[in-house]
Order: C-alpha cells, then structure tokens, then sequence
C-alpha cells in the first residue's frame, strides 16, 4: 500500500505543480477532470445510502461553477445557483411523479454534492488567479501534502490517542499534532525558499500554515462521515493506493477557500 501511494504520489504531485506554473487551460482541464470524477464518487456514495441524486445535474453544477469562475469570476455565483436550483427542483419533481416518493431529499442529494464539490472546488480557480496566483497554488499544496504526510507517519509511528473514534479509528491526536506541526514549518520556511518568486513572509506563511493545518483535517473527516455512513472504505479506485479523486481534493477542498480568504483580507493587516 505504501509503495502504491509513494508512486501515485510521486506522479500526481508534479503534475499538480506544473499544471498550477502554466495556469490557463492546462491547469483548469486538471482540476476539471479530478472534480468530475470526484463527482460521479460523491453520487455513487449517496446512491449507496439509498438516495438518488443524478449524475448528470451534480456533474452539471460542478462544470457551471469551475467555469462561471473561470470565465466571469464571483459575478458568475447568482446565476450559477439559481440554474442549479430551478433544474435541480424541476428533474426531482419529475421522479416524484414517476413514482421516486424520496425524490425531495434526493433534491438535497444533488444540491448538496454539486454545491460542495462545485463552489468549494472553484476556489483552485480563484486562488490561482491572485497576483502571484501560481505559487500561492503550490503554496498551498505543499503545506498541505506535508500536513497530511506528517500525520500520516507520526499517527502510525507513535499514534495512541483516538481522535475521533468512531468517524475514523486510525486517526490519532498525536497524528493531528504531527500534522500540525509539518504544515506550520512548511508555512514558515517555504517562504525562505520562494522569496524570489512570492510576497510572503515566513511569519505570514506560518500563519497560514497553522490556520490549514488546523482545519483541512476537517475536510478529511467530512467526507469520511459519508464513506462510514454507506461502508465504504474509500470514495473509489481511481488512484492506486489513495482511493478516489474525492479521497485526494478532501482536504484541498477546504484548503483553497480558506488560503484565498486569508491572503485576500487577512495578509494585508499582518
């Protein structure tokens, strides 16, 4: 498993870079493509718990969103969600009549999935399109590939204390800690080495790097809470050794948003 992951890790990691360096089309056909899949996962988790969310409308609301956001940017949002929402009603509707008595909560199915991964998910865009957008994105990426690696080692190496044992037992606060700790030094000394290239000081990036450390876990722990729901160990196959696209964006998903926000409003008052 571990070999499997180091590989896929080894592959998937420098083509995020690279396709966060050139940006335009090449960077958005990347997160298209994971996000699309990570939503056909996200419908066949929901499907497993006896819902029946459609493909075609949470795959749908992804794309309306990637693109409204890459096209228009936030002026896109209102008529993003009210397209969303009028379809959505109107395609559950039709299965009530047809005889689906639970198509009101697969309403919430497939609002909820195409909103997550959609407006979550065009935050990749947003934050690429900052000044110095390309390094804030691979910022970005490594504090939180080295939070999850410094969970991961220090959790199996010396984890003991359950963090949350019921969501998922294999995650210890030791892990947390570790993982805390990797994403505030990679905040604080990739500064040091990108400061040719970015406006970030090592006390800013340690900022940021503590507050992801601090709340991608989360993001992890959400779409774990769907898995345990349906007893799925992972949201798919796709990536040998990682699960799913949707095990893989978890805790980009929250990461993205929140870095935007913080260097956006928070940055300038530091």
């Amino acid at each position: 498993m571990l070999r499997q992951r180091t590989i896929v890790a080894l592959i998937l990691g420098p083509l995020a870079l690279l396709s966060a360096y050139l940006g335009g089309a090449v960077y958005a056909a990347l997160i298209i493509t994971m996000l699309v899949i990570a939503a056909w996962e996200y419908t066949q988790l929901l499907r497993a718990a006896q819902l029946e969310p459609s493909h075609f409308l949470v795959i749908g609301g992804v794309l309306l969103f990637i693109l409204g956001r890459a096209l228009t940017g936030f002026e896109s949002a209102p008529w993003s969600f009210t397209i969303l929402l009028l379809f959505s009603a109107a395609y559950h509707l039709v299965r009530f009549e047809q005889g689906r008595d639970a198509a009101g909560t697969d309403l919430s199915a497939t609002l909820s999935a195409a909103i997550y991964l959609g407006w979550l998910g065009s935050y990749f865009i947003s934050l690429r399109e900052l000044d110095g957008g390309a390094w804030w994105v691979m910022f970005v990426f490594f504090i939180v590939w080295f939070t999850d690696t410094g969970a991961y080692f220090v959790g199996i190496s010396w984890g003991k204390h359950k963090l949350c044992p019921r969501l998922s037992p294999k995650k210890t606060w030791e892990g947390f800690l570790g993982g805390l700790a990797a994403g505030l030094a990679m905040g604080a000394l990739l500064p040091l080495a990108l400061k040719n290239t970015i406006d970030i000081s090592p006390w800013r990036g340690a900022v940021l790097g503590l507050v992801l450390a601090l709340s991608v876990p989360l993001g992890d722990l959400a779409v774990s809470m769907i898995k345990r729901q349906v007893a799925q160990k992972d949201t798919g196959n796709f990536l040998p050794g990682h699960g799913g696209a949707f095990d893989r964006l978890d805790t980009l998903l929250w990461a993205m948003p929140i870095s935007y926000y913080l260097i956006l409003y928070l940055f300038p008052i530091l």
